[in-house]
């Protein structure tokens, strides 16, 4: 009799584990994003080598893509804004030429030097020149990932004025308001280049209406996770439901970017992190060094 309900027990334990796992391997694969995040490429033709690395800026672009190219469980690539340096057309067609490299769909954002030397409409025409790098008519969208995830990209660029700080106008607060209105069931990852919250304080970056965004986006009780770039620097920044994401720059040391898996539970979202450096070590070394005494 005991050797029968050990039998029992020991059935009911493994009919269990293959249910329980068969449910978070579907969990997994339905409510999980696997993507790539990358900001502030600065792609140049100039042989420059100073703060940023603009002489290597294509090696370090290829480098990154060619790393996930490789990671085959990525289903897209977000970059968060300053995609070239200027908007010399050489710059631009080297860019989009690099991007053709990449294997998995990319989400762009642009950043104040997408702009610099040039108008929006420019920057816009040259990249739908190929639908698959932007397919979009706005420098802003939205999109639905998966069901359970609304990605928001903002265009945070003043457009008017060659400016490092930022606003976001008031057509895009209306459509950040609809868009968090109408997806209360969903995640939101929202991107733009200027932080909500800077990773540390620099006079003249700074996104100018940041406050007014932040109270919009404390309003809902869903999980926000914000992905920005601009100030080179790497940090999380948790407030309640809301998750403050700053990506470094792939020409700044230490010249890196980020992978990210984000699954929702159903009563909560997890969030996993990975830190993908260069393999252009002597490059980082050198860039290194110019890094090691700075004062803002």
């Amino acid at each position: 009799m005991k050797n029968k309900i050990l039998k029992l027990t020991i059935s009911a334990i493994i009919i269990f584990s293959i249910i329980t796992g068969v449910f978070f391997f579907f969990i997994d694969k339905k409510n999980t994003l696997n993507f790539a995040v990358l900001s502030d490429s600065h792609i140049s033709h100039k042989k420059e080598f100073g703060y940023c690395a603009l002489g290597y800026s294509k090696a370090l672009l290829d480098d990154a893509i060619e790393k996930m190219n490789s990671k085959k469980e990525l289903e897209f690539a977000l970059f968060t804004g300053d995609l070239v340096d200027n908007t010399a057309r050489k710059n631009l067609k080297l860019f989009y030429d690099t991007l053709e490299k990449l294997k998995i769909p990319r989400y762009l954002v642009f950043g104040n030097h997408d702009f610099y030397g040039s108008s929006i409409r420019v920057s816009l025409d040259f990249a739908r020149k190929k639908p698959k790098n932007y397919p979009f008519d706005k420098p802003f969208y939205a999109l639905t990932l998966k069901e359970k995830f609304r990605l928001v990209v903002l265009n945070s660029v003043i457009e008017d004025k060659d400016l490092a700080s930022g606003r976001i106008n008031l057509e895009q607060k209306e459509f950040l308001k609809k868009e968090l209105e109408n997806n209360k069931d969903k995640t939101i990852l929202i991107a733009l280049h200027h932080p909500l919250v800077p990773p540390y304080k620099y006079k003249g970056h700074e996104l100018l209406n940041a406050s007014q965004i932040n109270k919009i986006l404390k309003e809902y009780k869903n999980p926000i996770v914000v992905f920005s770039g601009h100030y080179h620097g790497a940090k999380l920044l948790q407030d309640d439901n809301i998750l403050h994401v700053s990506t470094p720059s792939l020409v700044t040391y230490p010249m890196g970017f980020r992978y990210v898996k984000i699954t929702d539970y159903y009563d909560k979202i997890k969030c996993k992190f990975s830190y993908v450096e260069t393999n252009l070590l002597d490059v980082k070394e050198k860039n290194k060094l110019l890094h090691s005494d700075i004062s803002i």
